[in-house]
């Protein structure tokens, strides 16, 4: 294969589609870059799947990862929302990202002495970001948080990263400003909360090919308006337009639930849902229920109905036979074969429940990008295929994806991928020719498994963050010991999760603590001194 590189970029305007965790990390290394960006969301607030009033989590869900590895490698959850976690204050309590009508607005939802203390790195005191944390190794902070928890951090990210950035001459779009291009040159941030991409297409540019990107101002409670995104006669339609030299997707894979069909599920008389939809076992109390999974999901969801009364019955296709479970209100079946009219539930091995009040699907996600109108890549068994590490069309590099991979760490993994893909749309870093990116696709997908696999890192995401440092030429020995600190503690907390369906959760009330750059404290709950373990930080091959 040729060893020729393809040409670095030099974007002057990027698209960042999703201001979750991954859109959020994307906007604040373009910025870092002098790559202006502006930012959508169909949302009124940042946070994706996390934030309040949009999340697809149930409250009472605590993350399977410890705050210590799941946050930003230079943000910590100490620094951004300690005290969330106390739970005697909605999220919701703190200001919003305002709506796209008032593009001047994001400078001011932030007061100036906010901003200037932002832009030196500092955060003033909050619901959600007291003013004297509790000093290192008191370990006063809960390791495995709630939702609540997770979208303060996210949303004083974005005020510690993002708002400096909002110029206060950025204006949305007007009758003298119809493509909505901000005032103010260079590294500016415009933010189009509320505004739902609804088309991304080739544009021929000044410079070559660009994107157009059009949008649709969400007026409507519903998270998304795509449905109605083009007339009867195939037009588009759109409130506004803007064209960029690239586009960052990252949209999440989160938004569109995966529910089987069942046979005869038409002329059964119970209810299913999804388990985006579960908000409270309690509501279920006493009644029979089928959760279908037990992954993450499943197994947190069936605990739950067995805490609120109810009898559980597991699908799970890792299940040949029924069997006992120790938990007699819990029952471990194959997956299901038919649904019938009496409300009874048939499983593979001919097993029958007698009449079923609720079916919940644990049964994933697909990917979906309604907006994308290019030929550039395709979706198809779980995957978004021609892409390059997960991360750039191979047919076109301009186009990027951020947040793809899943059994991952996600927000420092998609910092990394946030990292490199900035550094390339600056021109600072280079990508091979699209052949040796075809080839190294090409191997991946040969050793997979199966093919619906193909976003799936699991113990392969810390040397991929390597790669992606390396390509990048952000790689050094600190992220590498940090890496080596962050793989041996998901190695810790992953035997401690419940073996069986609806388990116990105790791994939960477990302590993680950075002790030094090569070194962690673990102090579970009656352990009077906490435990040191020492990570092998030797340089990496």
């Amino acid at each position: 294969a040729s060893s020729t590189m393809s040409a670095p970029m030099k974007a002057k305007r990027v698209a960042v589609i999703g201001a979750g965790a991954a859109g959020l990390a994307a906007a604040r290394r373009l910025l870092e870059q002098g790559i202006a960006c502006t930012l959508f969301d169909s949302a009124a607030q940042v946070g994706g799947g996390w934030a309040e009033k949009t999340s697809a989590i149930w409250p009472t869900l605590r993350t399977n990862l410890p705050a210590m590895i799941m946050q930003f490698h230079d943000f910590s959850f100490s620094e951004a929302c300690l005290g969330a976690q106390a739970d005697d204050g909605p999220v919701s309590a703190k200001p919003e990202s305002p709506a796209p009508e008032s593009a001047s607005a994001p400078a001011a939802a932030a007061s100036a002495p906010a901003r200037a203390a932002a832009a030196a790195g500092r955060l003033p005191p909050t619901a959600a970001s007291p003013a004297h944390p509790p000093e290192s190794g008191t370990m006063a902070t809960p390791s495995f948080v709630s939702p609540r928890a997770v979208a303060s951090y996210l949303y004083e990210f974005h005020r510690r990263f993002l708002v400096p950035f909002i110029a206060d001459g950025n204006v949305t779009t007007s009758p003298d400003n119809p493509t909505g291009v901000g005032r103010v040159p260079g590294a500016t941030l415009e933010m189009r909360l509320q505004c739902d991409v609804v088309s991304v297409k080739h544009a021929a540019g000044v410079d070559g090919t660009q994107w157009r990107v059009a949008w649709q101002r969400v007026t409507t409670s519903a998270a998304h308006a795509t449905s109605d995104a083009v007339g009867p006669s195939g037009a588009e339609v759109a409130d506004d337009f803007a064209v960029f030299d690239a586009v960052v997707v990252a949209n999440g894979h989160y938004n569109t639930p995966f529910s089987p069909q069942y046979t005869g599920q038409a002329a059964w008389p119970g209810t299913a849902i999804h388990s985006s939809a579960f908000r409270s076992a309690d509501v279920w109390s006493g009644q029979r229920v089928v959760v279908v999974g037990a992954k993450s999901s499943g197994t947190d969801i069936a605990r739950e109905l067995v805490a609120a009364g109810c009898e559980v019955h597991v699908a799970d296709k890792a299940c040949a036979q029924s069997v006992e479970h120790a938990d007699p209100h819990i029952h471990h079946h194959p997956p299901i074969r038919l649904l019938a009219p009496s409300g009874a539930v048939v499983f593979d091995d001919g097993v029958e429940t007698a009449a079923v009040s609720l079916i919940i699907n644990c049964t994933g996600y697909d990917y979906t990008f309604p907006f994308l109108e290019n030929e550039t890549v395709s979706v198809a068994d779980r995957g978004v295929r021609p892409l390059y590490k997960h991360l750039f069309s191979i047919a076109d590099p301009s186009l990027i994806f951020i947040g793809l991979p899943w059994v991952i760490i996600p927000f420092p993994l998609f910092d990394a991928q946030a990292q490199l893909a900035a550094r390339f749309l600056a021109g600072t870093a280079s990508l091979p020719s699209s052949a040796e990116q075809a080839q190294d696709l090409r191997d991946w997908m040969g050793g997979l498994p199966r093919a619906r696999d193909a976003h799936k890192l699991a113990a392969h995401q810390f040397d991929y963050c390597r790669e992606l440092a390396r390509l990048g030429g952000f790689f050094t020995d600190a992220l590498d010991r940090r890496l080596r600190v962050v793989e041996h503690v998901y190695r810790h907390v992953g035997p401690s999760r419940p073996t069986v369906v609806g388990g116990a959760d105790d791994y939960r009330d477990v302590r993680y603590e950075f002790h030094t750059e090569s070194a962690y404290i673990v102090q579970a709950p009656g352990d009077a001194v906490p435990a040191i373990h020492h990570v092998d930080t030797g340089a990496a091959s």
